[in-house]
């Protein structure tokens, strides 16, 4: 029978490896499936061919598992445009937002405060109160994650089929159109992304986690307390 003490012990680790875990799935889901899906219509409409494809492949003898991490890099990569073009609309309007008002202070009445309540308490952005959960409750959050994961991989794949159809079956866009697009888009992803990244510094330095004591070890107390009688009783009987 397995001792409790080791069970409570490797409670946190595999909690940690079912979040690691989860993160590889919205990964797969939010951003993978949907670049594959893009690539997909492209193929179906005849913009590029498999032997092609494989061509390109083909004087670097690749073998088979690294031509499927290749693949599925080149999905993830396309996934993550889908993503910022999703987004952009979003993400344009908090940098306005945010240039407006160059960051946002922590306010009592921010849902009376127009563009800056909007800002604060917008569902993409990251709060100290959100960060404190996850460290303190992490399991408070299970729904939350799942509904962002959804959500990512709603906008991802609207993007994708939107996308798939504009470029590859109503304008037939050159590749070399598509790569001057995606650029442009992963420039302007970049440059309202740190923004961003200022915001969620600012929410971490604002965490207020209060320091927890741990909990004392019984069985080292115990085996303490024993030494010192054993010692005490060693003199008495001497």
């Amino acid at each position: 029978m397995a001792d409790s003490s080791d069970s409570a012990s490797s409670w946190p680790g595999f909690v940690g490896q079912l979040n690691k875990t989860f993160m590889l799935v919205r990964d797969a889901f939010g951003y993978a499936l949907p670049g594959g899906v893009f690539l997909a219509i492209g193929l179906i409409c005849n913009s590029y061919t498999l032997p092609g494809a494989k061509s390109l492949l083909w004087p670097y003898n690749l073998p088979p598992w690294a031509a499927f991490i290749a693949v599925v890099a080149a999905c993830y990569a396309v996934g993550s445009l889908m993503a910022a073009i999703a987004y952009m609309p979003i993400s344009l309007a908090k940098y306005i937002v945010w240039m407006l008002y160059r960051g946002y202070p922590q306010v009592e009445n921010a849902e009376e405060d127009g563009l800056r309540g909007w800002l604060i308490h917008n569902p993409t952005e990251v709060t100290p109160e959100i960060l404190a959960l996850r460290v303190q409750h992490p399991e408070l959050l299970n729904t939350l994650d799942r509904r962002e994961t959804l959500n990512v991989m709603a906008a991802s794949m609207a993007a994708a089929l939107l996308s798939g159809w504009y470029v590859f079956c109503h304008a037939c866009w050159p590749f070399s159109r598509v790569v001057f697009w995606g650029g442009l888009i992963t420039v302007i992803q970049f440059l309202t992304g740190l923004s961003h990244l200022r915001r969620v510094a600012a929410a971490v330095r604002e965490t207020n986690i209060p320091s927890t004591k741990p909990d004392p070890d019984l069985s080292k107390l115990l085996g303490d307390l024993i030494t010192a009688a054993t010692k005490v009783l060693n003199k008495l009987a001497g």
